[in-house]
């Protein structure tokens, strides 16, 4: 995995959303950070090293003594880096992804998100580990079979679960929690 960046060069705090989710429209936001968000809760208590820089991401953060929301949540927006392409938005562990989480239970490409108008699918890129949504296996992207992702569900890549939020509800926690 010698191509997966640090978490600092992937994720963000939810804090660092604070100013643009008090400033800018929804909609204004949603076009300058990302339509959507996956959230972690293991924050930098949950990071542990994997070889030389690099980093990777464990346990589950929220049950934790002293867990503080608004710096221990890791936000990693699902955002195309590409500007053409299939529209698909790869989520995995390395660099090439266009959503980078540098966890050793990821594939390099783990899984794809497609967005549908206002809904965002969700196919599995016949990784090793799998692809998890609210408990069921998520379909291989070369079934052709891609499932909706409804805002507030748990998503599993390999072993790390993650919440999936839309602009709208990931702006309202942000509110709530900083």
């Amino acid at each position: 995995m010698t191509d997966a960046p640090s978490i600092d060069q992937a994720a963000q705090r939810l804090q660092a959303f604070a100013a643009a989710t008090r400033s800018l429209s929804p909609e204004v936001f949603a076009q300058q950070h990302g339509p959507a968000f996956l959230l972690f809760s293991g924050g930098a208590r949950g990071l542990s090293p994997l070889a030389s820089s690099e980093r990777t991401i464990t346990g589950s953060g929220s049950d934790r003594p002293g867990f503080k929301p608004n710096q221990d949540f890791l936000v990693f927006p699902i955002v195309s880096r590409r500007t053409s392409g299939s529209g698909a938005i790869s989520v995995g562990r390395t660099a090439r992804a266009d959503v980078v989480i540098p966890d050793g239970s990821l594939t390099r490409v783990q899984a794809f998100f497609r967005r549908d108008g206002d809904r965002f699918m969700l196919a599995d890129a016949a990784s090793k580990n799998g692809t998890w949504l609210d408990g069921q296996p998520v379909p291989s992207w070369s079934s052709q079979t891609w499932v909706e992702v409804p805002s507030g569900a748990r998503v599993r890549f390999g072993d790390l679960h993650m919440t999936f939020l839309t602009a709208g509800p990931f702006i309202e926690l942000v509110l709530r929690l900083t």
